[in-house]
């Protein structure tokens, strides 16, 4: 266990590994991903996590966003269709030949969810530096007054922040969507 300074709270705790991207996005563990770096493309089972949030703040992820859009995305329930397959049978609100938009409450669509777990993903992206699948260390990265913003509203001390703004894009072509 390590005991630490929690990047979301700012109090110091336990902390647990953190992932950058949720567990649950990785697959099984049996299972390799095809993974593109700096250093080129390989595979890899391996999961990008260190130690980074106490286990209130990691709740608070999951519950405020995290399990709302994984399980749109690809429900436990296979009873229920992922939100792929309900985009093609959905009417659009309007069409181009490239883009089709759609208005997430049609699915059933939590955007604040939505919203605050990409918000949560770059967050963390920002707030340390992260050890990918190669070696490598992720680049510094600061969004200046964007940043400590994004921390507040993550905990709930604000509003989700004027000067911000959430586009989620499904991607349904199949490159982008394509099995490793």
């Amino acid at each position: 266990m390590t005991i630490g300074v929690c990047k979301l709270c700012l109090e110091e705790k336990a902390l647990l590994k953190s992932h950058l991207m949720p567990a649950a996005l990785y697959g099984s563990r049996k299972k390799e991903l095809e993974v593109s770096s700096r250093s080129g493309t390989f595979r890899s089972k391996e999961h990008i996590k260190q130690p980074l949030l106490c286990k209130e703040c990691e709740q608070r992820f999951d519950q405020n966003g995290e399990t709302h859009v994984l399980n749109a995305i690809a429900p436990k329930n296979t009873k229920a269709f992922g939100l792929q397959d309900r985009m093609k049978v959905a009417y659009a609100r309007d069409y181009d030949p490239s883009l089709s938009r759609f208005f997430g409450p049609d699915f059933g669509l939590d955007m604040d969810k939505f919203a605050y777990f990409a918000l949560s993903v770059v967050w963390r992206l920002c707030a340390s530096r992260w050890r990918m699948q190669d070696g490598t260390l992720s680049r510094e990265r600061n969004l200046g007054d964007f940043q400590e913003k994004m921390r507040e509203y993550l905990l709930g001390h604000i509003p989700f922040p004027s000067n911000m703004a959430v586009i989620v894009i499904v991607c349904g072509d199949p490159a982008s969507r394509r099995p490793t």
